[in-house]
């Protein structure tokens, strides 16, 4: 009988939706905040750390995490190309793209 219990407990703990669940809460634990921080990094050497955008997380599903920029404090329905300049758009999709080769840990090399 304890042998039945624990091959049940077991079998649900290896079931793919509890294995998904898990996955997509270590993703947005592990990936979310080190991408945050080196979008966020990456902002200030490109010299846009007064700009009001953040980073902000979208699941995808098993695992897999998309990332938009958003205005931080920001009321209304406007995006951020019509409240930022085409230069401030720049330096944030400049500081994105840095933000997600940096941390790969694969070399990317990278000619201007």
């Amino acid at each position: 009988m304890i042998a039945v219990a624990a091959i049940d407990i077991a079998s649900r703990s290896a079931a793919t939706d509890t294995m998904t669940t898990e996955k997509n809460e270590l993703a947005k634990i592990q990936l979310d905040a080190g991408y945050q921080s080196r979008f966020l990094d990456e902002l200030k050497r490109l010299g846009g750390h007064c700009l009001p955008i953040a980073p902000q997380s979208k699941s995808g599903g098993k695992g897999k995490i998309t990332f938009g920029l958003n205005l931080v404090g920001a009321h209304g329905s406007h995006g951020l190309d019509y409240i930022l300049s085409e230069g401030e758009t720049r330096i944030a999709a400049l500081a994105a793209f840095l933000a997600d080769t940096t941390g790969s840990n694969q070399l990317a090399p990278l000619h201007f």
